[in-house]
């Protein structure tokens, strides 16, 4: 078999019943776009049982952890579970709402080749751009803030490029979390 090209991964802690809608719309999401897939999720310690909803989506994966090691460690253990060229790092209460999302982020970064991560816009239940999905460049102050450790953020209207990319919905290539240690 395959490596499979994006390996999406979701942390659980207690989140159970936003997990059954994040894997709803993930993996419809990439049943739709044929790129080779995999989803695992990790069940870090919360207690909730997991195993039937994950066994009813294809190419999904449970792991059981006995602590909560936190969401950088549990998408480090994720990340070591795979081989794909690309890491789809997910919040469990996280729905995609528009077509092709997974896609349009695997074009993105491939077009991109200085881009190490890539995120969509998010939004609110009602739609509305959220404050915390980027950090967005613009001009001078935000260069030196960007410089400093700061960055600056503005609803966004385009693709544009940024100084950060929330972890809430995060497509990053193995190479690059590689080389940061994960």
């Amino acid at each position: 078999m395959t490596a499979p090209t994006i390996a999406v991964q979701i942390v659980n802690y207690k989140t159970r019943t936003y997990l059954e809608q994040c894997l709803r719309s993930v993996t419809g999401d990439l049943l739709s776009s044929a790129l080779p897939h995999c989803v695992n999720v990790l069940e870090s310690a919360s207690g909730d049982r997991l195993q039937e909803i994950v066994a009813s989506y294809p190419h999904a994966r449970l792991f059981e952890s006995d602590v909560n090691g936190g969401f950088g460690a549990g998408h480090n253990f994720l990340a070591s579970q795979t081989d794909a060229r690309y890491l789809l790092i997910l919040n469990p209460d996280v729905e995609f709402i528009e077509a092709e999302t997974s896609a349009r982020l695997v074009q993105t970064l491939s077009d991109n080749r200085g881009a190490a991560a890539v995120g969509p816009r998010l939004v609110d239940v009602a739609g509305k751009p959220q404050q915390w999905d980027h950090g967005r460049l613009h001009g001078v102050r935000a260069q030196i803030a960007l410089r400093g450790g700061h960055s600056h953020w503005r609803a966004p209207d385009r693709r544009q490029d940024v100084a950060w990319v929330s972890g809430a919905v995060m497509l990053i290539s193995r190479d690059a979390f590689s080389a940061v240690g994960g």
